[in-house]
């Protein structure tokens, strides 16, 4: 269940809710997989966050025509402007690599490991608990824009 007309402000968790079935599915589910879901990889994460599920994926197209409202801070030196990385330039998510990232900084908590083969083999997981107490789903998907990923997790582990 993914926009597949490219509307941007499209809202999975929302339809989750709204489908009593699809939630009953998502409650009782224990973890949430997706290995190279193309497009519905970004949705995992969304409902894992929301329903506070583990879940882990293994992100492979990009699709950035399609999905246009990603964004990612500039890794590149010259696009960080006066004062420190907080002011760094953000760039749409045009790569696999951005991909990744894009997906680790909704939330500080998000593990990043590359899996043991060749291919697309980044894997971004959670095991469903804020360890910190902070009981808030991820901020992007409650409106904030996108400098707020300055304040999540800079660094993905590789």
């Amino acid at each position: 269940c993914f926009p597949s007309d490219g509307i941007v402000d499209y809202d999975v968790c929302q339809e989750v809710e709204d489908d009593v079935e699809l939630r009953a599915v998502v409650e009782r589910a224990t973890l949430l997989i997706g290995m190279h879901a193309d497009g519905a990889t970004e949705s995992i994460v969304d409902i894992a966050l929301k329903f506070r599920k583990p879940f882990v994926v293994v992100p492979c197209c990009v699709f950035p025509n399609l999905f246009r409202h990603r964004f990612v801070p500039s890794l590149d030196d010259d696009d960080v402007g006066e004062g420190d990385h907080a002011s760094r330039k953000m760039v749409p998510v045009r790569s696999h690599e951005q991909f990744c990232q894009y997906l680790a900084l909704k939330d500080s908590h998000f593990v990043v490991e590359t899996l043991p083969f060749e291919g697309r083999n980044m894997a971004i997981w959670w095991d469903g608990v804020h360890r910190d107490g902070d009981d808030q789903i991820s901020k992007r998907k409650q409106g904030a824009d996108d400098n707020d990923t300055n304040n999540r997790n800079e660094n993905i582990k590789h």
